[in-house]
């Protein structure tokens, strides 16, 4: 990593962080790259973006957004998932017009950053930032998918975020935000079918803002205390993590299950 560069943590480092401090310090230390699959790649691509290029005023491209898509995980032209299609950027975009977003769009993609207590930098990225009635909501456009009996059941739709959700808290509070959310939109695993947009919201609630700062400086501060005074292979490993998201860690060879501390000083020396 650019040791001339101050660190800045993000929500996503510090995910890892607590998932597992030995893949967070084979991505973020070591600099790999986490693998991305089909379903995270369709949620930016085939969703996100074609929203966001909409409010934006630019040009419409589905098949930009599909070859996007592909390259992302590593996809070829002859890629035949059951749920993701080049057609599904058209009926995110038809549904979202049909159901727009309440307010004002005053930022897209825009990276927020404050400073929390002993000088730790943190940046925030929201899919979008709206202004409605002088206040101020950051939002996240998320795809997700749903398990059926039968084509057109709904019965386990359940759009839901939680008052607590950490992500939403951090974009309020790097934005100056007075509430954060979701936009999200639901495929039926068996029938394919978009559901959506479904309109979630909550207030920043004060209290808990003022903890999180507190909570991610502590986290911050326990990352720079290990990187000063450990060892690489010393960084504990948490073996719940090895096969979270139904995926085995892509930094499994390198940890061995028991983390072979010289191979990866050995890759960092020569990084």
């Amino acid at each position: 990593m650019d040791e001339t560069k101050p660190w800045v943590y993000s929500h996503t480092q510090l995910d890892l962080w607590r998932t597992c401090k030995r893949r967070y310090h084979w991505r973020y230390e070591l600099g790999h790259k986490e693998p991305t699959t089909d379903n995270m790649a369709a949620g930016t691509w085939l969703v996100q973006n074609p929203i966001e290029d909409l409010l934006r005023g630019e040009e419409i491209i589905n098949e930009a957004y599909w070859a996007n898509f592909l390259a992302e995980f590593g996809g070829t032209a002859d890629y035949d998932g059951p749920l993701f299609t080049d057609k599904l950027p058209g009926k995110a975009l038809a549904a979202y017009k049909a159901n727009p977003v309440v307010g004002n769009v005053v930022e897209i993609e825009h990276t927020f950053e404050i400073e929390l207590p002993g000088g730790i930098r943190y940046s925030s990225r929201p899919d979008l930032v709206v202004e409605r009635e002088g206040k101020r909501v950051v939002l996240d456009i998320k795809l997700k998918t749903f398990n059926q009996a039968r084509n057109g059941d709904e019965f386990f739709l359940k759009p839901a975020l939680s008052p607590l959700d950490d992500q939403g808290i951090s974009q309020a509070v790097c934005a100056g935000a007075d509430a954060f959310g979701q936009i999200q939109f639901w495929l039926g695993k068996k029938d394919g079918l978009l559901r959506g947009p479904f309109y979630l919201e909550h207030p920043l609630n004060p209290v808990l803002a003022e903890e999180w700062r507190w909570e991610t400086y502590w986290e911050c501060d326990e990352r720079r205390f290990m990187r000063r005074h450990f060892r690489s292979d010393s960084w504990p490993k948490n073996p719940d993590a090895c096969n979270k998201f139904g995926r085995v860690c892509p930094a499994w060879d390198a940890c061995n299950f028991g983390f072979v501390g010289k191979q990866l000083d050995k890759e960092k020396q020569s990084a």
